[in-house]
């Protein structure tokens, strides 16, 4: 019979079975094996290595692992029959592979392929079923960057590991420099862009058109550092909004822009406190530039300290990102294999 065993480091794995065939269909490295009799004598010692097929009378089997492995071995009194595979390809199949976060398997184990070539548009590490990631610590993979032609013979589980991150950050800002001020309720991309107003591009893939998602935004506002004894208190309206391309700015002008509240209050704001909110929208298919704006121009702002539209305002997004599994597709990985 096969039996199939997930064996971790230093694990003993006990068969109780009779037989006189015994093969390892499946193993890495570092695989050791005790034959018994039915008296509890050791009739064999000896290291396993995958294809192993061994003729030898046993009661009992006991197999150790230096390393954690799938095993996948024959026990039993008639013989294991396998026939090599050629080593000359029969088919060909190429498929491209999404890569997300976290380890995950980017082939499966499948004997009958002979060689697959991989390529990915990010850096990433490879290895088999034993690797992990440990604190950030990669074991048992190595590492290769983008575009690298990646080939190997394994027909075993190949892994792979980007990052462990869950949360893309689609901007982050990199020196707090406060929003403008756009009071228009109509604007074109072409006014924005040539106003200096800050943006950035966001990417929808195919499977994200037209649906639902949320991002969370966190902003900073400070007025108390504005605050003197000729303003006396500032109480100011804030409401910081994004004004999206509604088509995608790489194959169409794209000048129509959608705006999207993120949140709203007024008062007294310190830097030290970040407004934090989860805003839900809709976009296309493509590439669509969303633009971060102060819509509300306050009283207080325009009378007290000249503020006005365009000019800078009391807050800046720090970071903007999204949890949806689809924006956690970190690249893609070219696969061509194959197969007897």
């Amino acid at each position: 019979m096969i039996l199939n065993q997930s064996v971790n480091r230093g694990e003993v794995w006990e068969i109780n079975e009779q037989g006189s065939s015994f093969a390892v269909i499946r193993a890495q490295v570092g695989l050791y094996a005790k034959f018994y009799d039915a008296a509890g004598s050791v009739v064999m010692n000896t290291e396993l290595n995958q294809g192993i097929n061994l003729t030898v009378s046993y009661a009992k089997i006991v197999l150790l692992s230096k390393t954690d492995m799938q095993v996948q071995v024959w026990v039993s009194k008639f013989a294991y029959d396998f026939t090599a595979q050629p080593d000359r390809a029969r088919t060909a199949l190429s498929r491209i592979r999404p890569l997300t976060y976290g380890v995950n398997k980017l082939l499966d184990y499948d004997p009958p392929r002979l060689r697959a070539s991989i390529k990915s548009d990010v850096g990433m590490y490879i290895g088999g079923e034993n690797m992990r990631v440990n604190s950030g610590v990669v074991e048992n993979a190595r590492y290769y960057p983008a575009n690298s032609n990646i080939e190997t013979t394994a027909y075993g589980d190949v892994m792979y590991f980007v990052s462990n991150e869950t949360e893309r950050v689609l901007y982050k800002t990199e020196s707090a420099q406060a929003m403008k001020y756009v009071t228009q309720h109509t604007i074109t991309r072409a006014e924005l862009e040539a106003n200096n107003v800050d943006y950035f591009d966001i990417k929808i893939p195919p499977q994200l058109h037209n649906k639902q998602f949320t991002i969370k935004c966190i902003a900073r506002h400070d007025t108390l550092s504005h605050e003197t004894a000729e303003t006396g208190w500032l109480n100011i309206t804030i409401a910081p909004r994004l004004l999206v391309t509604n088509d995608d700015i790489e194959l169409e002008d794209a000048q129509d822009m959608s705006r999207i509240s993120v949140f709203g209050a007024a008062g007294r704001f310190s830097n030290e406190i970040p407004k934090v909110n989860d805003v839900t929208l809709s976009l296309s298919a493509g590439t669509h530039r969303v633009f971060m704006v102060e819509s509300a121009l306050d009283h207080d702002a325009q009378n007290k300290l000249n503020h006005a539209n365009f000019g800078q305002s009391f807050g800046y997004f720090e970071s903007i990102s999204s949890s949806d599994d689809v924006f956690l597709i970190l690249g893609n990985a070219e696969i061509f294999e194959e197969r007897a």
